[in-house]
């Protein structure tokens, strides 16, 4: 899967060199069998499948879909505001530069752009960074979560996919190795 840069503001020299690298980092785990793999095979609570929030009366919160349907909505890079599967990842990236957030990012609904902040960006390496974008675009594509720190959370469609990508690149580069 190809992945798209349309926007980077407040990036400086140095911090366009660590998302060239984290881009190569999102590339290469998108296009894994590894990746597909662990989509595939993720399990919530000793089940097929991810987390999805209900509200006080049983009714979904978040749409659920299996882990087949998740893969292929990935796969078909369709961002809520562009209605063209492109099979791309396609990113819009801003640094904010408030460093007091205890959050990494957001996302707005109605804006394409992935909001990072400064002092985040700048504790990451690539594969961290690389993490985080795939958990914003994760929302780009419509799947949430709770803003909640509960335990179920990590297993969202966003948390879930942005910590595979941190889990497989270095396998894939173990095995790119040998």
């Amino acid at each position: 899967m190809k992945v798209n840069i349309h926007k980077h503001v407040n990036f400086s020299e140095k911090d366009i060199e660590k998302l060239s690298s984290s881009i190569q980092v999102l590339q290469a785990v998108l296009g894994s069998s590894e990746f597909k793999e662990e989509v595939l095979k993720y399990t919530y609570n000793g089940k097929n499948g991810y987390y999805y929030r209900k509200n006080i009366k049983g009714d979904w919160i978040d749409q659920p879909y299996s882990n087949e349907e998740v893969y292929r909505i990935i796969m078909k890079g369709q961002e809520k505001l562009g209605n063209i599967h492109d099979n791309e990842c396609d990113l819009y990236l801003e640094i904010d530069k408030d460093d007091h957030s205890t959050v990494i990012g957001y996302t707005y609904p109605g804006d394409k752009t992935i909001y990072t902040y400064r002092n985040w960006f700048r504790s990451f390496n690539a594969i961290g960074y690389a993490s985080h974008l795939a958990h914003e675009w994760c929302h780009e594509l419509g799947f949430s979560h709770s803003k909640k720190k509960t335990v179920r959370r990590k297993h969202s469609v966003p948390y879930a996919i942005g910590n595979m990508i941190g889990r497989i690149y270095p396998q894939l580069k173990i095995s790119n190795n040998n």
